[in-house]
């Protein structure tokens, strides 16, 4: 242990709430004692990282500092998240925790044509950080100055083994895709030989706006004026997501085998009864997610799994869109996460989210005229128009036209839909408008359109 700290007598007395971030204070309700340490190690001897398992088996990361009141959570300006880029720099090993064989364990993917180098971040001593708040479920801190400065992204529930981001943002930059920030360094503990990946290191963006920020703006203004550059982000997004799709699906082509497919039935079967949808709506859902029971020999591929416009970002001029967070659905299973899939679910998603936009800004816009809403309703349905035809165009462009399923995009997307409706009883009871406007716009469309 470091500075006489004992990580696990601390367990034993500090409240739930605060091992989590504040953003994620509200799953400290959930937490069930006795709680184990998994493993730990110190990065020097005031900053460290804890695995903690509670009684219901489920992983928290917890990044540490030790300062005057004793051991707490970090927060940004504690300095750990500085540490740890420090130890990026110097790519060396860290002591272990005496009696818990746990050791930073720093990976940096190989690359191709993105960036070059080794991806390191010399020249990293100024230990400033900053929080970033974004609906995340991941911790992000920026550290550094200037031109020198990186995310880290401390993952909340670290899991072992071969974990789905670290994995795809590797993939992506051996193939030399430049379509998400620059990968800096994946972290791991080694604890009794299994690795645990517990954070990211990722270029640090200037000026990037999540997607909810410039997608709302755009088409709030297209609502209110007519001029606005919606209709080429949407063109510009669409092109980036095929990319991202050919470089994660590089190698022999795979596809789904018929017990594939059972499940895919059988999880969408799930999806819908965590939806409590209305006894109306359920007999045309069940009849969109027909083409699913008939999808064998669908080509699979890695997809990002959890594709919305909260995960394109947008900065500079001339403009640069990127793709982040690539750890899939949180209300998928680590396996499911992991396994090849249907590109069209990605697709779909991303159909989905330009249609949300649109019913954001007519819910939250003050002020808007029959033309107005009009407007808004009449891009949706281009934006998602354009989108597909896009992303189609470019897979053919790269003869990987085979990867799209377009049977597939629609029963997808009204997935989708029944996700939302699931994330909005459990977290977010007012967002239930969205799927409330969504999913009848998307059944009363011909069956067999997409979009």
């Amino acid at each position: 242990m470091s500075a006489g700290v004992d990580v696990a007598s601390w367990l034993a007395s500090v409240a739930p709430e605060d091992l989590l971030p504040t953003r994620r204070r509200d799953e400290a309700q959930r937490i069930e004692r006795p709680l184990t340490l998994v493993g730990s190690a110190w990065l020097d001897e005031a900053h460290g990282y804890a695995i903690v398992r509670d009684a219901r088996s489920v992983t928290y990361g917890i990044p540490l500092a030790v300062g005057a009141g004793g051991l707490r959570r970090a927060v940004p300006g504690d300095g750990t998240s500085a540490a740890l880029v420090a130890q990026a720099r110097d790519a060396g090993d860290v002591a272990p925790e005496p009696g818990i064989s746990g050791t930073f364990a720093l990976v940096v993917p190989r690359r191709g044509t993105n960036g070059g180098g080794e991806g390191r971040a010399p020249g990293l001593t100024d230990a400033d950080e900053a929080g970033i708040d974004a609906d995340q479920t991941n911790d992000l801190v920026v550290v550094g100055a200037g031109a020198n400065r990186v995310v880290v992204k401390w993952d909340l529930h670290p899991g072992s083994g071969d974990q789905v981001g670290p994995a795809r943002l590797a993939a992506l930059a051996r193939a030399g895709f430049a379509g998400t920030p620059r990968t800096v360094a994946l972290v791991g503990i080694d604890v009794d030989g299994e690795r645990h990946h517990v954070a990211t290191i990722v270029e640090y963006v200037p000026d990037a706006l999540d997607g909810w920020d410039w997608t709302v703006d755009e088409v709030r203004a297209l609502a209110l004026d007519g001029s606005s550059r919606a209709d080429e982000s949407v063109v510009a997004v669409a092109r980036i997501v095929a990319g991202m799709h050919v470089a994660l699906a590089s190698g022999p082509a795979a596809r789904a085998s018929e017990a594939d497919v059972a499940s895919w039935v059988a999880d969408a079967d799930r999806i819908v009864e965590n939806a409590e949808l209305d006894d109306d709506q359920r007999a045309p859902v069940t009849a969109a997610l027909a083409p699913l029971a008939r999808a064998a020999g669908t080509v699979v591929a890695p997809i990002h799994g959890d594709l919305h416009v909260g995960q394109i970002l947008r900065a500079g001029e001339p403009t640069r869109f990127l793709v982040i967070d690539f750890d899939g659905s949180p209300t998928d299973t680590p396996a499911q996460r992991r396994e090849p899939q249907p590109v069209a679910r990605d697709v779909a998603s991303m159909l989905a989210s330009w249609d949300h936009v649109g019913r954001v800004v007519l819910h939250r816009t003050q002020g808007l005229e029959s033309a107005h809403r009009e407007r808004v309703l009449a891009w949706i349905e281009r934006s998602q128009r354009a989108f597909l035809e896009t992303y189609a165009a470019e897979l053919a462009a790269a003869g990987r036209a085979d990867l799209l399923d377009r049977r597939l995009v629609r029963p997808y997307q009204v997935l989708q839909e029944c996700r939302e409706y699931a994330y909005a009883r459990r977290y977010l009871p007012h967002w239930r408008y969205v799927p409330d406007a969504a999913l009848p716009a998307l059944l009363a469309r011909p069956e067999g359109s997409a979009a």
